[in-house]
């Protein structure tokens, strides 16, 4: 309990309120389904032709959805897709009693895809996660459980056992902790992976990735990039992004498939609590989205070890 409240240091005040970001911010509503406990807030962000992918994205530590923006928008356009930003419990607007851990950021997770999947019906072969430092734990879960396109992964970890183990050294024996273990989730996936990692990241060794692309053996649809003058914050947006759209273009070669035109039902763009708990009914056949502004995003660990 005392690692997970280090883990994951929630911006104060958060990054966008109700009105910061009204053509983007949505909430996916509670269901029937008990463990879903409380409406989550989302940003999404549509290029102005029709899109090729959607990304879900899995941010990384001390920011929220509302830092995001500037990424998103850039990722959207540049690569010529949907992209859904899922908020984290405690993070930004998603206050209510649940807290931030491995169970219930997978939640937000899986509820996110199934949204994507199911009730938007974006085929799973244009499905793509991308997980950031911490967010890597919830897009390497995906990855394992639920049928998708491809997995990027930037600055990812092994483990957060591993990643505490290499800080703290014999003292992490004492952190009883499960908080994900990337190596075990992924190494059995087929789909297409890429993996960006900084040579001179000193939160999240780059040995990391490493490891993590070795363990893939049986894959052959896969990338390792380092950046060799980058660490863990100073990668730019336009080097990620060539990146992946590189990857996209290598492993999601154009296709004469037919993408749906989505549309997102207005409800879900209202606060929770006018939010009927209904679980049809929320979409129709078109989507769109616009754009606004604010800033990209920031580290996974530097709050928990900011002394490096």
């Amino acid at each position: 309990m005392l690692l997970e409240k280090v883990l994951f240091p929630a911006p104060n005040p958060p990054n966008y309120t109700l009105k910061s970001h009204a053509n983007h911010l949505f909430w996916l509503p509670r269901s029937d389904d008990p463990n879903q406990t409380q409406a989550i807030p989302c940003m999404i962000y549509s290029p102005m032709r029709d899109a090729k992918f959607f990304i879900i994205w899995c941010h990384g530590n001390g920011c929220d959805i509302g830092s995001m923006h500037t990424i998103l928008k850039a990722f959207s356009r540049l690569l010529n897709a949907h992209v859904l930003n899922f908020e984290y419990p405690s993070y930004g607007l998603c206050q209510e009693k649940t807290t931030a851990s491995e169970k219930s950021i997978n939640e937000h997770a899986e509820r996110a895809y199934s949204f994507v999947r199911d009730k938007l019906r974006w085929p799973i072969n244009r499905i793509i996660i991308y997980g950031h430092s911490i967010g890597s734990g919830p897009a390497c879960h995906i990855a394992s459980i639920r049928p998708i396109g491809g997995l990027i992964l930037q600055s990812p970890y092994t483990s957060i056992r591993n990643l505490v183990r290499e800080k703290i050294g014999i003292l992490s024996l004492f952190i009883g902790t499960s908080l994900w273990d990337n190596l075990a989730a992924i190494e059995h996936i087929t789909i297409p992976v890429l993996f960006i990692h900084g040579q001179l990241d000193d939160l999240i060794s780059p040995q990391h990735s490493q490891i993590l692309y070795d363990s893939l053996s049986r894959n052959e649809k896969k990338e390792l990039i380092f950046l060799p003058h980058d660490d863990h914050n100073s990668m730019s947006m336009e080097d990620v992004i060539s990146l992946a759209k590189s990857f996209l273009n290598r492993y999601f070669p154009m296709t004469i498939q037919s993408m749906p035109r989505i549309h997102i039902d207005s409800i879900l763009f209202r606060p929770p609590s006018i939010i009927q708990h209904q679980s049809t009914n929320f979409l129709t056949s078109a989507f769109r989205a616009s754009a606004a502004s604010v800033n990209a995003t920031k580290s996974v660990m530097s709050s928990l070890f900011p002394s490096l």
